[in-house]
């Protein structure tokens, strides 16, 4: 346990390095300003437009001019009472608004969330290893290898990243309920707040425990990534090197995505495949908007949360002996078949 000893102060001080960076809190600002604007104007055009493209309908004048209109037709009794006489529509088959809300969120949430979650995943494993590369040219390397585990720095780069992605989620969610506050007291309704609304009452999505385990499989899949990153960034000597070293990030990350996209046949726009569920690299970009939706149960998404936790813990510690182990080494970047076997050698 000495070796972890004074782990709690680095973690610390990495995490303020990177809150304090004036690209990191003008990025986080300006694009939380941006999620928050963006729903709020755009409903309100929405609303606008549609309240003025709609024209004003007076229901007495219409029903007087159908009926002058009948009065001045040259019909016979039978086809004036057949024009007249009330019907009744009886409508089946098709979905109910809980249905169609359903149908579209089946279809859209997936593909949303697995495209969001690769840009990010991809910005800030990037983001981690040239964060590594940074710590390993300065003079704070000696520090880390008398006192800690280097894993603090990349537990540090990772929580710096899930606090930005928290900020734009919570300035999304404002700017939509904002907008939505505004269109209802125009008095419009328009489909996207409608399907937002129908989502709501469907029973089984997004509970409470949905949303805890999502939001434990993106914490630890964010983990997950970039410690993989981590790992590229130890290997590197320079920043030079960083291209040729995180390789093995970028395919892993490449592959995960079209295995979500394509493997085992598409249902919707992503793949229905289980086992995507089941594999960590994977996982962090399906199993998420599955757990919310109700398609995969709250036992299959804390399996699959058990796997992606035990994953980033095992490579947040390898993470951490590659730094050791590469922390001295000069040379090219060696291959990762031959740090495997420094590893097991030391």
């Amino acid at each position: 346990m000495k070796r972890y000893k004074g782990l709690g102060r680095v973690f610390s001080f990495t995490l303020i390095q990177q809150l304090r960076q004036k690209g990191w809190r003008t990025t986080t600002l300006l694009l939380a300003l941006a999620c928050l604007l963006i729903p709020i104007l755009s409903l309100s055009a929405a609303a606008q437009h549609q309240k003025n493209a709609a024209p004003e309908q007076n229901p007495v004048m219409e029903e007087g001019y159908a009926q002058e209109a009948l009065d001045r037709a040259d019909l016979t009794p039978e086809q004036r009472a057949l024009l007249t006489a009330p019907v009744e529509v009886t409508v089946t088959g098709g979905q109910t608004g809980e249905g169609e809300a359903m149908g579209l969120l089946s279809m859209l949430l997936p593909f949303a969330s697995l495209m969001l979650l690769y840009f990010l995943v991809l910005l800030y494993g990037q983001s981690t290893a040239a964060s590594v590369i940074l710590e390993k040219t300065s003079k704070l390397m000696d520090l880390f290898l008398v006192s800690v585990e280097p894993t603090a720095m990349v537990l540090g780069t990772a929580l710096a990243g899930l606090l930005q992605l928290a900020v734009w989620a919570a300035g999304l969610a404002g700017g939509f309920a904002i907008g939505g506050a505004v269109v209802r007291q125009t008095g419009v309704t328009l489909p996207l707040l409608e399907v937002l609304r129908g989502a709501g009452r469907l029973t089984g999505l997004f509970s409470v425990p949905a949303m805890l385990e999502a939001a434990g499989l993106l914490l630890a899949g964010f983990l997950l990534y970039c410690s993989l990153s981590a790992i590229g960034g130890s290997m590197a000597g320079k920043a030079e090197d960083l291209s040729s070293t995180n390789v093995l990030f970028s395919l892993v990350l490449v592959a995960s995505f079209f295995c979500c996209m394509f493997a085992g046949g598409m249902d919707g726009m992503t793949s229905s495949a289980r086992w995507l569920d089941y594999v960590p690299f994977t996982a962090i970009l399906v199993t998420p908007s599955r757990v919310l939706l109700g398609q995969t149960s709250l036992m299959g998404g804390l399996v699959s949360l058990v796997l992606v936790v035990v994953c980033a813990g095992a490579l947040t510690a390898l993470a951490g002996r590659v730094y050791r182990l590469m922390s001295l080494y000069k040379g090219n970047p060696p291959t990762p078949r031959r740090v495997l076997r420094m590893l097991r050698e030391k």
